[in-house]
């Protein structure tokens, strides 16, 4: 048992941090809408962005999941906290979410802001793609760079 405890700490201490941000490309004025930001770790502090030109109708609202597997002695796991929150537009325009950040082994995450675009009219919500890539140049998923702070 004391082994397996030691593998899977192993096995976490391994694993490359990331905090993401994810919410739609564009929506209407008076939609309701969901931003998801989720960090790799059992990370703590969790500081929420800035949410100008939204309502906060919900949230933060946390969730977390986690898993461990062992194969043929071979160990895995994954761990990750999710904080969303349900908005809304009131104007169209451009609106900018701020960065969030986390902290996790002394270490400060914060994700990338993103913008969304608010139009008039009766348009559904256009969702990210949520298979993107780190390097995804496209918006409205981004990976965090760990900060070296002590704060």
């Amino acid at each position: 048992m004391l082994l397996l405890l030691f593998s899977w700490q192993s096995v976490a201490a391994a694993e490359e941090v990331h905090l993401t941000a994810r919410g739609p490309h564009q929506v209407t004025v008076g939609q309701e809408f969901q931003i998801v930001f989720q960090i790799n770790a059992n990370a703590h502090n969790f500081r929420p962005p800035d949410f100008q030109g939204l309502q906060i109708l919900s949230g933060p609202n946390t969730s977390t999941s986690s898993s461990f597997q062992m194969i043929n002695g071979r160990t895995s796991q994954s761990y990750i906290v999710s904080y969303s929150y349900i908005v809304m537009a009131q104007q169209p325009g451009i609106v900018h979410v701020g960065s969030a950040s986390v902290r996790y082994k002394g270490k400060k995450y914060s994700s990338s802001p993103f913008q969304i675009t608010v139009v008039k009219g009766s348009a559904k919500a256009q969702p990210s793609n949520q298979n993107s890539t780190p390097g995804n140049q496209s918006g409205n998923q981004s990976i965090s760079q760990p900060q070296n702070t002590t704060n």
